[in-house]
């Protein structure tokens, strides 16, 4: 039987009980879904995602496969696949360096049994900020860069803004944090938060 992980699908107080019951168990399937907000656990994922791509260059010719590749796509896959690489290790930075996962790893992924003891608590918490964070700049990035491989319907294109000025580079981990201490941030979230007020999607949804 899997968990009940949904207080929307049961009475408040029943499920508060029942998430009580499952901690004072210390359950290992809800420990591991606690980590699944785990700052450690988000940066081991997106770590694993550029060392699947770099294993499959490995295994497909190297930078000459690579560019190879590049040369029969043509220069527009180019752009769009250096971006897509970019993106991913701007993702895993967000996690490693602004979260401050600080290159730690985790093969546990059982809350209960945190390798990190008293920190665990804090690295939910930074992991919660830092996916609410990278979810913003990927909304953004759909948003404001053209080049993706959809059309825009007519009654979604007031929240898409190609051809204004960018507010922050998706590529640069050192621009958006300075975006941070201004306020181009602040425009992209009260954009973004507009949207999902509007459209009533969540802060995932495109």
């Amino acid at each position: 039987m899997g968990l009940i992980t949904n207080p929307d699908s049961t009475p408040e107080d029943w499920f508060r009980d029942y998430i009580g019951l499952m901690e004072k168990l210390q359950d290992p399937t809800w420990g591991n879904q606690i980590c699944w907000s785990c700052v450690v656990y988000h940066a081991d994922h997106a770590k694993g995602q550029i060392d699947r791509f770099t294993k499959y260059w490995e295994e497909h010719g190297g930078e000459a496969g690579k560019e190879q590749h590049f040369e029969e796509m043509g220069e527009k896959f180019r752009q769009s696949y250096l971006k897509s690489e970019a993106l991913r290790d701007v993702e895993w930075r967000v996690f490693i360096e602004i979260a401050e996962a600080n290159n730690r790893t985790c093969k546990i992924v059982n809350y209960f049994k945190c390798p990190y003891g008293e920190k665990r608590q804090e690295f939910i918490e930074n992991g919660l900020l830092a996916e609410e964070i990278w979810q913003h700049i990927y909304w953004y990035d759909i948003h404001w860069n053209e080049g993706h491989t959809f059309e825009v319907s007519p009654s979604e294109s007031k929240w898409y803004h190609y051809g204004e000025p960018a507010l922050i580079d998706v590529t640069s981990v050192d621009d958006i944090v300075k975006a941070m201490e201004d306020d181009r941030f602040d425009k992209i979230i009260e954009e973004h938060e507009r949207y999902m007020k509007e459209t009533g999607r969540e802060i995932w949804a495109l």
